[in-house]
């Protein structure tokens, strides 16, 4: 089949424009969603939560407030929720992020897993952290587990004032 005259010049010049494109949006979105990161390292003292050296911060959940018991006691949850992951992973450097977006702090907004478990699921499970439903609604079913059955800062005395802002 014979193009004609029209068809010759618009091709190339819509594949040059899709090119440039894609080579725009590469420049202004660098290698968010693409980005992984391995190696955990937590400092409970200032709930600092980094993998392969950077911020990160779990996207999907949240903690209840200092003011909330968590557990037993009025501790801090987010300490709760630090101690919990220091006590589960053996080695930190299995641990695999996946950059969802990078916050204007630098902090990342991943999702994070260890040997296959997603540790946003495994801190709501385990009545650690709660699902926000802000921004997704991925954790819903596994806070209700974990109200279920009372786990963590489940318990009878807990009682949900607001949320932190910021998980780690």
């Amino acid at each position: 089949m014979k193009t004609n005259f029209i068809q010759q010049i618009i091709r190339p010049r819509s594949s040059a424009i899709t090119l440039l494109t894609i080579l725009a949006l590469a420049v202004t979105f660098p290698a968010m969603a693409d980005t992984e990161l391995a190696g955990l390292k937590l400092n409970g003292s200032n709930q600092d939560m980094r993998v392969g050296g950077e911020p990160v911060r779990l996207h999907g959940i949240s903690f209840p407030v200092e003011d909330n018991l968590c557990g037993t006691g009025p501790e801090e949850c987010q300490a709760l929720a630090m101690e919990f992951l220091n006590n589960w992973i053996e080695r930190p450097e299995l641990v695999q992020c996946n950059v969802l977006a990078t916050l204007s702090s630098g902090t990342h907004l991943s999702r994070c897993y260890y040997r296959g478990e997603e540790l946003a699921s495994r801190l709501v499970k385990r009545g650690r952290a709660v699902a926000d439903r802000r921004a997704s609604r991925r954790y819903v079913r596994d806070e209700h587990e974990a109200r279920r059955n009372e786990r963590g800062f489940w318990g009878p005395d807990f009682r949900m004032v607001a949320l932190t802002s910021d998980p780690f």
